[in-house]
């Protein structure tokens, strides 16, 4: 992580959970009562994801169906009732939620609106599925966004970089003229680490190392970048 900001960039990559919102105390209460009976597969669920975070899969059919078969064993389930679960249950939930914490980034329409504008490429990355439902949500505007891309339904959760660099060849933009901001050093830095690119961690009280910032600081550095010179 390096101590100043990065400045001649002209490609920004966001995580999306924890980044371009703020994640609250109540959500994982809620999401248990909201996956009621089957509350109990949700913990679990999150730590099979932990376990394949950095293994490429090649695609996410594969993904899916190894968490799903890891997942089932675990909770004396069969594989086409958790592979259900995931589609209809767990993401209906998470989609369901996202309105509650709509507002928790001021100004962030604004904020991608205007980087828009001055010529930098925008992408979501996230390590979860359903991002332009999570975004609606939100209250965030998919269409300012170049890329929305899911690491999970590309087989390859962070740190894997291979969506990374996937989106760099796409918009022919060199690793270090790319900034990843996201709220996990493990998984957000080390694809950015993995992948070449700079990273910027947000932390919403007590910074978890030296480095990171707030999102007050990140907007700011966000709103103040200059417009990139058209060649």
């Amino acid at each position: 992580m390096e101590t100043v900001l990065p400045q001649d960039i002209k490609g920004i990559l966001f995580d999306l959970d924890g980044t371009l919102y703020r994640m609250k105390w109540f959500m994982k209460p809620l999401f248990a009562v909201m996956l009621f009976p089957d509350s109990l597969m949700l913990p679990r669920y999150m730590k099979i994801r932990k376990e394949f975070a950095g293994r490429e899969m090649g695609n996410g059919e594969r993904l899916l169906q190894a968490m799903a078969e890891k997942l089932s064993l675990q909770c004396s389930k069969d594989v086409q009732h958790t592979v259900s679960w995931i589609h209809n249950r767990f993401y209906k939930a998470f989609d369901s939620i996202m309105p509650l914490l709509r507002g928790s980034r001021p100004g962030i329409n604004n904020t991608l609106a205007g980087l828009k504008k001055k010529g930098y490429k925008l992408a979501v990355v996230s390590d979860f599925a359903h991002i332009s439902q999570r975004l609606a949500g939100l209250g965030i505007d998919h269409s300012l966004f170049d890329r929305l891309i899911s690491s999970e339904e590309e087989g390859s959760l962070k740190p894997c970089h291979r969506c990374l660099a996937t989106i760099a060849d796409s918009w022919n933009i060199k690793p270090l003229e790319m900034v990843v901001i996201g709220d996990r050093s493990d998984t957000d830095g080390g694809a950015a680490s993995n992948a070449g690119m700079h990273f910027i961690k947000i932390f919403e009280k007590n910074p978890a190392y030296a480095h990171s910032f707030s999102w007050t600081d990140v907007q700011q550095y966000l709103n103040n970048l200059p417009a990139i010179a058209i060649p």
